[in-house]
């Protein structure tokens, strides 16, 4: 009989199920034991597909290695393949072949965006994704070094989707959704960089042998960097000589059509993942050409994941005020002339490091705040990260963004870290300067020079009584003070964040949690993203860390970059930041008012228990109701008309959306009833009982409503809601998006094998092996002694005897999530449950013990007609 063992398997969600052969093994002991059917309907997931030339060699077969005999497939897809080279990856159909590639033929709208994910990725198991048009040239690849590759089609048409083993063997998903407008992809052909060269980090501390090594294996030339862990390497400008580099790094041929300059680009990034993969090499990247006139802040934005987690950008939206704003970044100084940081920093900057062994610059006390570095490679220039992230310049077309990078808030870098730290008497010093009292400086600041918030992303276990003295008197003087909780991962204090009067912040990585490093405990008010560099959360190909300006010791110089760190360091400034846009709208707040908005949840996102707890405080920073909130306080403002949300969106699926419109300003603006600029879409104010919800102004709660049989054709539909306004009497609108994408195709799980598990067993009892007919597996297990038993269900399209592994179908009964433990002392139908593709979500594993698999002709002998 087939025999499967519990072992790790992974359950998946999303897509796929499939019907068709049915298989019965029984248990035929000779007892006298009563049995029962057990007996159910298994459907597969809309828009799931199956590769049709898997390695599961009882599975159906159809090759598609070509653009001749590619795969049709539907649209929206979410498919589960497999592809490896030859003698990679489990024995099985493919392994001793090969099934290097697997092509397939969709019509796409404009703006789609096909994901590659590849499930056993490693640089021995690596995957790429190309595109071409129906005319088989080029449109574009993703031929990344991660687990994930992704491609955005620019016009509607038929397309050829290919995925290539690069390496190894892995099964992959590969989905095509709705338009995706954030795309994050691998290194592409198109992308601009300077064709045959690579920079490179070796990991040997002797770079100069090690360089040599590698340059000579494959005929590359050092171009630059000699000497330097960091390295230009390029190919060879000779044909003979590039030829004999390109076959040396394995670079493989060209397929399909593709202009002069994407085969140049496709070599260079083939050279990247060959290097990749040698153990000498830390790092390899393409030598990107960058332009002013060309560089949009969007492209180190879209890294900035740990902005829309607090909800900035609709912080934004809402036009912050006009006061000006100092912030103190207490620190290891600043980058005076980071193209991020120019013009943000104000002139009253100060260096209070007194001691001479740690300045670093010769001398004491200083009004040159400039981070001294220590001159090694690995120097990070902590304060300049912590600046950029409150306040680097925005929408400047370089670079990232900072939180209030855009509004009329400057910082004031003061220097306490030396090479050795810092100690708790400059940091006084710097303390009593940012709040305009007297200081060993002998300068005091007045008037608009103070700060309106101080950032302490520093602290240590030990409580200073003069620090504390000093943060008392700057709370005194109006100041906010926000310090990150520590790195330590324990309950024990912190200080200064552990003492009163300051906003103490925990972080949390991409996925709301709190980071494994991040202290925790009773003095936590709230938690903002300080990121994991281990995680890579929101699967876009970088890691988690919190990206901000910095730069790197370069000949004893200074290079000006961005970098990812982690850390309540990165955390602070985040609230530090929302704080000062908060205060450009209402410069009186306190640190009183603050912590009483705080505790009554107006500032935060509550994503721990209920209330306050000891790792989030009382929740996540929200910028946007930060904002709100101070716009409320504030009083006196201008009549301003808000929507939440700012945009409607309705995808695939949804057929109505709920938006509110409020006047966030003074006055008593009004609204009319709006207007739609096209027939599918209809909006109204909410109704109860049929009577409006909205104001005597026209404000309050809207409903719109699109009307999906108005969509003739599959594509993105766009529209804008109109309300004319009292305003200046001009219009108040908001955008509308909508695609229709109508699955083309029957849903397929793949082939399947669904087995009944005994309770307290590691083997399956029973085991039938289906293929999928008219999306739909009928399955029906005979002769089932009475006990209690789960119905698991997947594929094994990678023919490692283990179900449900990554990029393979699977379910069970009657949910994925939550199999039930059947009592079977009666025959049982209807037992209904699907089975789909998807991302790992739980850790249950079902193994297949090869030598008790049935034999071809044992399968074909158990066939349902």
């Amino acid at each position: 009989m087939l025999l499967f063992k519990i072992r790790n398997l992974e359950l998946y969600l999303g897509a796929v199920v499939a019907i068709l052969l049915l298989v019965s093994c029984v248990d035929k002991d000779d007892d006298d034991d009563e049995r029962y059917t057990v007996s159910g309907v298994i459907t597969a997931a809309d828009s799931s597909m199956i590769d049709s030339d898997v390695n599961d060699f009882r599975a159906p077969y159809l090759p598609n290695d070509n653009f001749l005999i590619a795969q049709v497939v539907g649209n929206p897809l979410n498919l589960a393949g497999y592809v490896n080279i030859v003698s990679a990856g489990n024995e099985g159909r493919s392994f001793l072949s090969g099934d290097r590639d697997d092509y397939f033929r969709v019509d796409l709208i404009a703006g789609q965006t096909i994901t590659l994910t590849i499930s056993d990725w490693s640089s021995a198991n690596d995957l790429d994704l190309v595109v071409y048009d129906a005319q088989q040239q080029l449109v574009d690849d993703s031929l990344g070094v991660t687990s994930t590759e992704q491609v955005t089609v620019a016009d509607a048409g038929l397309y050829y989707i290919r995925v290539n083993a690069h390496t190894g063997a892995s099964n992959y998903i590969l989905n095509i959704g709705a338009s995706n407008l954030a795309v994050k992809q691998g290194f592409s052909s198109n992308s601009e960089f300077v064709e045959g060269e690579v920079v490179v980090t070796l990991k040997e501390a002797d770079v100069v042998a090690a360089s040599s090594v590698m340059t000579n294996k494959h005929g590359l030339k050092v171009r630059r960097g000699t000497e330097k862990n960091v390295q230009l390497w390029h190919l060879p400008d000779e044909l003979g000589a590039r030829v004999s580099s390109l076959k040396s790094l394995g670079v493989p041929p060209v397929v399909g059509g593709m202009t002069l300059s994407q085969q140049r680009k496709r070599e260079t990034l083939y050279m990247i993942k060959s290097l990749v993969s040698n153990p000498l090499v830390a790092f390899a990247e393409p030598n990107y050409i960058y332009q002013t006139t060309a560089l949009a802040n969007d492209e180190y934005y879209a890294r900035q994941w740990h902005y829309p987690l607090i909800h900035l950008d609709s912080a934004w939206d809402l036009l912050p005020g006009t006061q000006p704003v100092v912030v103190a970044v207490i620190d290891s100084g600043t980058l005076p002339d980071h193209p991020d940081l120019q013009g943000q920093q104000l002139a009253t900057g100060y260096d209070f490091v007194s001691s001479v062994a740690n300045s670093g610059d010769g001398d004491g006390l200083d009004a040159d705040p400039t981070d001294e570095h220590d001159g090694s490679d690995y120097y990070v220039f902590h304060g300049a990260h912590v600046a950029g992230t409150i306040a680097a310049k925005s929408n400047n077309s370089l670079g990232v963004a900072g939180v209030a990078g855009d509004w009329p808030v400057k910082l004031m870098p003061l220097r306490v870290l030396g090479a050795m730290g810092g100690s708790s008497y400059d940091i006084t010093q710097a303390i009593y300067y940012a709040a305009g009292l007297p200081n060993d400086s002998g300068i005091q600041l007045s008037g608009d020079d103070v700060a309106s918030v101080i950032n302490l992303s520093l602290g240590g276990s030990a409580r200073s009584g003069v620090l504390e003295a000093a943060i008392a008197a700057a709370v005194d003087n109006g100041i906010i003070v926000v310090a990150a909780a520590g790195n330590d991962g324990s309950s024990a204090p912190f200080y200064p964040a552990s003492m009163a009067g300051v906003v103490s912040v925990s972080a949390v990585g991409a996925d709301k949690q709190l980071a494994p490093y991040s202290n925790y405990g009773a003095y936590i008010d709230i938690a903002a993203p300080g990121g994991n560099t281990r995680a890579d959360f929101d699967r876009d190909g970088s890691p988690d860390g919190i990206l901000s300006t910095a730069g790197s010791v370069v000949d004893g110089g200074v290079e000006h970059n961005y970098i990812y760190l982690q850390g309540t360091s990165m955390a602070s400034p985040h609230v530090a930041g929302v704080v000062a846009l908060m205060k450009t709208i209402y410069p009186a707040m306190t640190t009183d008012m603050f912590d009483a908005w705080l505790q009554s949840g107006r500032l935060t996102t509550d994503i721990g228990a209920n209330g306050r707890d000891d790792s989030f405080g009382y929740g996540l920073i929200d910028a946007y109701k930060a904002v709100v909130e101070a716009r409320t306080a504030s009083g006196n403002q201008e009549p301003l008309l808000y929507a939440s949300p700012g945009r409607l969106n309705f995808g695939l699926t949804e057929e109505s959306l709920i938006f509110d419109v409020r006047n966030l300003g003074d006055g008593e603006p009004s609204i009319n009833s709006p207007a739609s600029s096209e027939a599918w879409l209809s909006v109204d104010c909410q109704r109860l009982q049929g009577v409006c919800t909205t104001d005597a102004q026209g404000l309050g709660r809207y409903v719109a409503t699109i009307d999906r049989q108005l969509f003739s054709v599959d594509a993105n539909y766009s529209a804008t809601i109109t309300f004319n306004s009292s305003v200046d009497g001009g219009s108040f609108i908001i955008p509308v998006t909508a695609q229709r994408l109508t699955p083309s195709m029957t849903a397929d799980a793949g082939y399947i094998y669904v087995a009944l598990f005994a309770e307290n067993s590691n083997s399956s009892a029973y085991v039938v092996a289906l293929a999928a007919r008219d999306g739909q597996y009928h399955y029906r297990f005979g002769g089932v002694k009475a006990g209690r038993y789960e119905i698991l269900a997947g594929s094994d399209s990678d023919k490692d005897s283990s179900l449900c592994d990554r990029g393979e179908s699977c379910g069970g009964y009657p949910l994925y999530s939550d199999i039930d433990l059947l009592l079977i002392n009666r025959s049982m139908s209807h037992l209904d449950f699907s089975v789909g593709i998807g991302l790992t979500l739980s850790s249950i594993s079902a193994k297949v013990v090869e030598d008790g698999l049935p034999q071809e002709d044992e399968v074909k002998r158990w066939l349902v007609k």
